[in-house]
């Protein structure tokens, strides 16, 4: 047995063995929860990092400065440690940003946006551009007095980013100046309903305070907000907004003032759209006295929240509720009782979504038939389509409920009493007739509701009477074209780049552009130590300022090639801002054969596609080009013959490396002849007619000869093509019904590719 102060010994260091154990327990659990706090912490970092440098990318490229920097809203440690922050270019506009600590890294690969500017990249080491220091790496907290930055700079047609060790006069920053960055461009949503206007505050001066404001169209401010931005910073902010309860589109004004001096800063519109909770259904109801009706009512949801609707007939006991998704549909049904007494009726349906206050009343017509009548309408087309002063069809089909035969007639009258249409015969004992009646539509477009009455030719008064929906349609034409030239005489607003360049006699239609290769345009290296060099004829405008780049444009131009043309290069040209790079859509013409060429210049020549070899005898042919630009640049380029049939086609779809802004004609080796030039947001190879009925046709005329046609598709959209024709001056636009017959003649003074005709009532 062992003494009793050894088994205390003992006890006791085992006492104090388990007590090490539940430290060093809780000191690691501690130690790998404090590690995941870091790391966590240091994502974060990276995270703030990497978004501040696509905003400060997206400032520089849109604006005009050759110097943009801003403020590095990140923290001065990370429990109590120091960081570094780098990084380092993986390709064009593609940055990685590391954020380190002892052993963490985290790391974020950014692809910066570009409005207009070459490729950006991540500095090299440091480089000193002037008074400013740029480095690819900065270790935070930055010494005292000193503020971390991020700067974006031009260098020739790119673009460097770094973080500012020397700041320079930047140091001493004036006044505040202010300018929205990153607003919501558009707000919609239901009438009535609130929609929050995100946008952020750029402050390129020392610190202030910004008031941000919406104003409706007539001025009124619809709300607002102050904020504090400090020197360089960028804050978000947010305004919430009561939409208008009429359904329609609106512009708004933001504007962001200066509290400090008291000035506008900025303003930029706000485009707003209302939406409505669409309803279709039967607008007449008809049925005998005291009978109940089911009445089916389908909501349809523009926008992009669920909302729960109410409908009911105003002041009556039928009423029902449906939660209509976002984007979708739902089926309300009342069960509606009619009156007791024969005769017409209108009663006054409302959808309304009481969140928001939503509200909208329609007119259906009730018909409570005669229970003693010997005439019945008992089918007719209740809508008809067509185009102004179109003679259209209605057919009635009446039934006889005597045993005896029924001297009857019909009228079809307008809303003013104006007879439409009319018919008298004798109907068979118990037994239906259709009759087949012909109406002229109004000649102004427009909706309108035609009333077809059942009489006995002994009575006064209609036995049956039911209601006709009616569209009197006519086309409105939305051009897309922004641009059209014929060249007739010198287009203003047109440079040369590189070669000879005039008009010339024996166009296509009239002048024609006439483009003669100096080599002493843009160009480079060919590979294998050759050479390539284009002229090109250059519009000044960027293009940019008609269209949205993602949705892009296209373009036609009628060329030429004559008999003796050969090994030579004709088409578009795509420049950028500096008239160095370009995208190429030509037509390289060897003998009676030609293909269709895609080239990239940047720096030195690439061919990015090519078709194979299609026949190209002399005379006149057309060029399309397409081009758009998001996270990728895509081209295409198609050839057509002198009868509109497609000989070659070319595409290309890759990251874009510069962006280019000048469209231009272009010509390699010899002469190059044009004419016919259109440029347009839509498709400039169609002209397009929307709206059109079920079997409807459209077609195009120019001096009594068929140039287009196209029958409406499932969507009632004809597609003419007019890419032989881009521009046609003096050319008749005909509708024909599902039956081939005339619906419609419009002459036109122009109509040009990218034409859109809205077949409409309204």
């Amino acid at each position: 047995m062992p003494e009793p102060i050894v088994a205390h010994v003992v006890g006791t260091v085992a006492l104090l063995g388990a007590a090490v154990l539940v430290v060093a327990a809780i000191t690691a659990a501690y130690q790998l929860y404090y590690m995941q706090t870091l790391n966590l912490m240091l994502a974060e970092v990276a995270e703030s990092c990497a978004r501040e440098l696509v905003e400060l990318v997206s400032v520089h490229t849109l604006g005009g400065s050759g110097v943009t920097y801003m403020a590095l809203t990140v923290p001065s440690s990370l429990a109590g440690q120091p960081y570094n922050l780098s990084i380092v270019s993986r390709g064009d506009n593609v940055i990685e940003v590391r954020a380190q600590l002892q052993l963490y890294r985290q790391v974020r690969v950014v692809v910066t946006p570009n409005f207009g500017r070459g490729p950006v990249y991540a500095v090299p080491g440091t480089v000193r551009l002037g008074d400013l220091e740029l480095s690819n790496y900065i270790l935070i907290p930055t010494p005292q007095g000193w503020r971390a930055m991020l700067v974006a700079v031009n260098q020739g047609d790119a673009v460097l980013v770094g973080f500012a060790t020397q700041l320079g006069p930047l140091e001493r920053p004036g006044s505040p100046s202010f300018k929205l960055v990153g607003w919501a461009q558009q707000v919609s949503g239901l009438a009535g309903s609130e929609r929050l206007f995100t946008f952020a505050v750029w402050n390129r001066g020392s610190a202030g305070r910004a008031l941000v404001k919406v104003l409706n169209e007539t001025g009124a401010t619809l709300g607002s907000v102050e904020l504090t931005v400090g020197s360089g910073e960028v804050v978000r902010g947010a305004i919430p907004l009561k939409l208008p309860g009429a359904p329609g589109a609106y512009i708004w004004m933001v504007e962001c003032w200066n509290l400090v001096n008291g000035t506008l800063d900025d303003a930029q519109s706000l485009s707003v759209e209302v939406l409505r909770l669409s309803a279709v259904f039967a607008e007449s109801i008809s049925g005998l006295p005291n009978s109940e009706v089911p009445f089916e009512v389908v909501l349809i949801n523009e926008d992009g929240t669920d909302w729960t609707a109410h409908v009911q007939f105003v002041d009556r006991e039928a009423s029902c509720a449906a939660t209509v998704p976002a984007g979708g549909n739902s089926t309300c049904t009342l069960l509606i009782k009619l009156p007791s007494n024969p005769g017409q009726y209108t009663w006054k349906l409302r959808v309304e979504v009481p969140e928001t206050g939503y509200k909208e009343d329609y007119d259906v017509y009730i018909h409570v038939k005669r229970l003693d009548a010997a005439l019945r309408i008992a089918e007719l087309n209740r809508s008809v389509v067509g185009a102004v002063d179109q003679w259209v069809r209605l057919v009635v089909v009446v039934n006889n409920t005597w045993s005896s035969d029924v001297n009857a007639s019909l009228l079809v009258v307008d809303s003013s009493g104006a007879t439409v249409a009319a018919w008298s015969g004798v109907v068979g004992a118990s037994s239906t007739l259709p009759i087949d009646l012909a109406a002229r539509l109004p000649s102004l477009k427009g909706e309108y509701t035609w009333y077809v009455r059942a009489y006995r030719q002994d009575s006064g008064e209609p036995e049956d009477e039911e209601l006709v929906r009616v569209e009197a349609r006519d086309v409105v034409l939305v051009r897309t074209a922004f641009y059209v030239e014929g060249f007739d005489s010198p287009p203003s607003g047109w440079h040369p780049r590189g070669g000879e360049w005039l008009v010339t006699s024996g166009g296509w239609s009239g002048g024609a552009l006439q483009g003669r290769d100096d080599d002493n345009g843009p160009g480079g290296s060919l590979g294998k130590g050759g050479r390539r060099y284009v002229s090109a004829y250059y519009w000044a405008q960027n293009i940019w300022n008609y269209v949205d780049p993602v949705s892009g444009f296209s373009a036609v131009a009628k060329l030429y090639f004559g008999s003796g043309d050969s090994n030579v290069y004709r088409g578009f040209a795509l420049l950028d801002s500096g008239l160095s790079k370009l995208y190429e859509v030509s037509v390289f013409r060897l003998g009676q054969s030609a293909s269709l060429f895609l080239w990239k210049l940047e720096g030195g020549w690439g061919v990015l596609a090519k078709s194979s070899e299609v026949g190209c005898r002399e005379g006149w042919y057309t060029l399309y080009v397409s081009f758009s630009l998001s996270s990728t640049a895509n081209l295409v380029g198609e050839l057509y013959d002198s009868s509109g049939r497609q000989l070659a086609s070319v595409s290309w779809s890759t990251s874009a490396s510069f962006e280019p802004v000048h469209l231009a004609l272009m010509v390699d080796e010899k002469v190059g002849v044009f004419d016919e030039l259109v440029v347009a947001s839509g498709d400039a190879r169609y002209v397009v007619v929307k709206g059109l009925p079920q079997g409807w046709r459209a077609e195009l005329y120019l001096g009594g000869s068929l140039v287009a046609s196209a029958t409406a598709d499932s969507s009632g959209t004809a597609w003419l093509l007019t890419a032989h024709y881009p521009v046609l001056r003096g050319a008749t636009l005909v509708l024909k019904d599902s039956g081939g017959g005339q619906a419609l003649s419009r002459a036109f003074e122009l109509i040009v590719g990218g034409d859109v005709f809205e077949f409409t009532s309204r």
